[in-house]
């Protein structure tokens, strides 16, 4: 094309550096990518290669936040258990107020057979005793006191637990949503790209849009499809 004078010199030398500079970044990404995978099969102490990712993938089925914050609550095994102590806990107030309380005590006698003895004695008798403990030093009242504490401590600890994942939740699902809407606006301006770069070539063979323009729009539809990658890489990220 440059011999037939469609395009001038200074255009295919554009394209020659522009083409050096791409072969340049795909150099070095291809022995970053090769440092990896030697540093990958030496952590894992094996002699073969392997390529431990997923397929890129979009769900726009996004459910309303409050599902994945009761879900992420409500599966949380460190609140089960916590909320299993506090049920402890309160076994130990139960147990702290039991202490305190009177202590009865129940007895009845009876008699089987008399022989010779008066009517005035009786032939059974019950009796009901109560203890009650007017002072041991307030043990008993400081024990019922650390109790309570107990419970209320298992409680804060508890709420301060379902709100840190309520906000990790919360900022991690925020995250998905702003990927979408750029894996969105990604789609639409690759197909803007698209358009672009069809009408950019059309009139290049009809010998109306120079080269230089062609080849912008190129690296145009090429940065899009990028950012798409980009976005839905992220995307998956933030699952």
């Amino acid at each position: 094309m440059e011999a037939a004078g469609v395009i001038a010199h200074s255009v295919v030398l554009e394209v020659e550096y522009r083409l050096a500079e791409a072969q340049k970044l795909l150099l070095g990404e291809t022995h970053k990518l090769e440092v990896a995978k030697r540093a990958l099969k030496a952590t894992m102490n094996v002699d073969f290669d392997t390529l431990p990712i997923d397929n890129l993938f979009v769900d726009e089925n996004i459910l309303p936040i409050e599902y994945y914050i009761d879900s992420a609550v409500n599966l949380n095994p460190e609140l089960q258990g916590a909320e299993l102590n506090v049920n402890i806990a309160k076994e130990g107030v139960r147990m702290a107020r039991a202490e305190m309380l009177p202590t009865v005590g129940v007895m009845g006698e009876g008699s089987l057979y008399s022989y010779n003895l008066t009517s005035i004695l009786p032939r059974w008798v019950i009796g009901v005793e109560a203890n009650v403990l007017l002072f041991n030093g307030l043990n008993k009242a400081h024990m019922l006191k650390a109790a309570k504490s107990q419970v209320e401590s298992v409680n804060m600890k508890i709420e301060k637990a379902r709100d840190d994942i309520s906000l990790l939740v919360e900022q991690e699902y925020y995250n998905v949503v702003n990927s979408l809407s750029d894996i969105m606006a990604a789609k639409h301006a690759i197909a803007l790209a698209e358009s672009y770069y069809n009408s950019a070539y059309e009139g290049f063979r009809e010998g109306v849009v120079a080269a230089s323009a062609l080849l912008d729009a190129e690296v145009e539809r090429a940065a899009s499809m990028l950012s798409y990658l980009n976005s839905a890489y992220d995307y998956c990220m933030a699952l």
